[in-house]
């Protein structure tokens, strides 16, 4: 959304003292966050999170007491998983680690129903997919597979609408895109890339003129999150790039008068943090 001067927040609003967060940042007194991280009390979960009271956000998970968790971390009273991970007497597992019955399980895992399976793995009446999967009676998939007009799709798959995709592939009348690709008349585009007209944008949301961008949130100041999002003065930040009159910014980079940055970096009187 368009940030006005109403919704400006000065960065020395920031308390110091924040613990350094990877990927991308935090609001006031909230706790570490890993790729992005945590919410208060919560403890870190790989992917990144959400602000206060916020529910599900794609390419991370749930608050307290929610179930399904995409692509991260974990909640509280949880032993660390790495590339996955469970929500408190959950057994869906996705990326990796092992099923309630200690099976070891790559790449994939089951909830408790047995069923459900992100990531790869076979469901109910399914071949074997590498990479992905399906539930029953869904199209959506996430990470790879064929599409419901059985298209390959590597890296990523449709909605039910046939268009969104999520990760790279193809999509109709466009070029093929390895980890994003190319869009028609587009740049190289690594991870999700640009879109008109816009800047560097890496991983997820939407963007002020409601285009489609995937993986991340909003804080708890409802301000837009992708992979580091925007900070509080509407500037576009992602995972890295460069805002306008700054340096460039690798993993988040430099800011101007900043020092190095790293996921997500320092801002003025801050430890190591992720956003302004």
């Amino acid at each position: 959304m368009p940030q006005s001067a109403a919704q400006y927040v000065d960065p020395t609003k920031f308390r110091e003292g924040m613990k350094e967060r990877q990927g991308c940042g935090k609001g006031e007194g909230m706790k570490e966050r890993q790729g992005c991280g945590k919410d208060e009390g919560m403890k870190e979960r790989q992917g990144c999170g959400k602000g206060e009271g916020m529910k599900e956000r794609q390419g991370c998970g749930k608050g307290e007491g929610m179930k399904e968790r995409q692509g991260c971390g974990k909640d509280e009273g949880m032993k660390e998983r790495q590339g996955c991970g469970k929500d408190e007497g959950m057994k869906e597992k996705q990326g990796c680690g092992k099923d309630e019955r200690g099976k070891e399980r790559q790449g994939c895992g089951k909830d408790e129903r047995g069923k459900e399976r992100q990531g790869c793995g076979k469901d109910e009446g399914m071949k074997e997919r590498q990479g992905c999967g399906k539930d029953e009676g869904m199209k959506e998939k996430q990470g790879c597979g064929k599409d419901e007009r059985g298209k390959e799709r590597q890296g990523c798959g449709k909605d039910e609408r046939g268009k969104e995709r999520q990760g790279c592939g193809k999509d109709e009348g466009m070029k093929e895109r390895p980890g994003c690709g190319k869009d028609e008349g587009m740049k190289e585009r690594q991870g999700c890339g640009k879109d008109e007209g816009m800047k560097e944008k890496q991983g997820c949301g939407k963007d002020e003129r409601g285009k489609e961008r995937q993986g991340c949130g909003k804080d708890e100041r409802g301000k837009e999150r992708q992979g580091c999002g925007k900070d509080e003065r509407g500037k576009e930040r992602q995972g890295c790039g460069k805002d306008e009159g700054m340096k460039e910014r690798q993993g988040c980079g430099k800011d101007e008068g900043m020092k190095e940055r790293q996921g997500c970096g320092k801002d003025e009187g801050m430890r190591e943090a992720g956003m302004w």
